[in-house]
């Protein structure tokens, strides 16, 4: 992670103002999609089940949140924090696409530049599944 996680990121940029929360951000595409919309100026919440290996940022819960315990200690967390969120990512698994590539794409869809964009799904995968 990078130390603008670690200090809860108050640097301007493309996404500077936003809140983002992010499951399973400790590593992979998760870890990937946390350091580029930080990068990129957000405030961002995130979740793993694993310490992250630099230490625990301010904005870090250790939380399984396929549990309910788990979901309900992340949501408590992100509230007082960061006081609600304005995008939510749930990080892809299984993918054969480079962590930063998926981060890219979700760096996109959190920019104004996709303000038009609600509710759609994207398949990053390579093109391993066949699409219409």
């Amino acid at each position: 992670m990078t130390s603008a996680v670690q200090q809860g990121n108050t640097a301007t940029g493309e996404f500077a103002g936003k809140r983002a929360l992010v499951t399973g951000g400790t590593r992979g595409i998760g870890a990937a999609i946390v350091d580029r919309l930080t990068r990129g100026g957000a405030r961002v919440a995130f979740s793993g089940r694993s310490v992250p290996q630099d230490g625990v940022p301010e904005l870090f819960v250790q939380a399984d949140i396929g549990t309910a315990a788990g979901a309900e200690s992340f949501a408590r967390h992100v509230a007082e924090r960061l006081g609600g969120v304005m995008e939510q990512i749930g990080t892809p698994l299984g993918r054969p696409s480079l962590p930063e590539e998926v981060a890219e794409l979700v760096a996109f869809l959190v920019s104004d530049r996709a303000a038009s964009i609600v509710g759609a799904e994207y398949v990053i995968d390579g093109g391993s599944k066949p699409t219409v």
